[in-house]
C-alpha cells in the first residue's frame, strides 16, 4: 500500500484472464466507463443450490446473474429491477461484498503479445457488488434461467 497525504490506498485487484470474447462483453457493460460496475445476485434455492443464468452475449454460458450499474445509481435497486426483466422475483437482503478486479484480454486468435494494442484496450478495471438475494418466484417460460444443480 502507498500512502499519499496521510492516508492509504489499496492497490491490490486481482488480475484475472479472460477470453477476448467475454473482455468484449465486460467493456460493452462498462458503457465507456474507466471502471466496470456491476451488481451480482448471490441467489440460492431450499437445497442451498446457487441459481446461475444462461447469458446469450457471453455465448450461453452459466454464469451469476448480473447487470452493469451506472455512476451514482444505486445497485440493490438496478439489480433488482434487472432480475424482474429475466423473470425472477427476489427480495435484496444484504451486500456480501465487493470483488475489485482487473479483467484481462487473452487477446484475439489466441496470441499472448500484442504489441499494437495499448494496455487500457486490454485491460479493464471492475468492481462487483454482491448482493444476497431471497428468491421469491422465477417464471422458467423465458428461456433465460437455468437452476444449475452445483453448490458453491
Amino acid at each position: 500500500m502507498a500512502a499519499t497525504g496521510g492516508f492509504q490506498i489499496s492497490g491490490g485487484r486481482k488480475r484475472i484472464v479472460v477470453s477476448h470474447s467475454h473482455f468484449v462483453e465486460f467493456k460493452t457493460m462498462s458503457k465507456g466507463q474507466f471502471i466496470l460496475k456491476a451488481a451480482v445476485a448471490i441467489i440460492r434455492d431450499e437445497n442451498n443450490k446457487l441459481l446461475r443464468i444462461t447469458d446469450q452475449s457471453f455465448r450461453n454460458f452459466l454464469m451469476l446473474p448480473m447487470v452493469g450499474v451506472k455512476r451514482g445509481s444505486n445497485y440493490a435497486d438496478t439489480l433488482h429491477k434487472y432480475l424482474e426483466t429475466i423473470g425472477i422475483i427476489t427480495e435484496i437482503e444484504s451486500i456480501l461484498g465487493i470483488e475489485r478486479i482487473i479483467l484481462m484480454s487473452n487477446y484475439p486468435d489466441g496470441q499472448t503479445d500484442d504489441e499494437k494494442e495499448s494496455k487500457s484496450s486490454r485491460e479493464l478495471r471492475a468492481n462487483f457488488i454482491s448482493l444476497s438475494c431471497k428468491m421469491k418466484s422465477m417464471n422458467e417460460e423465458n428461456g433465460l434461467t437455468k437452476l444449475q444443480g452445483t453448490l458453491c
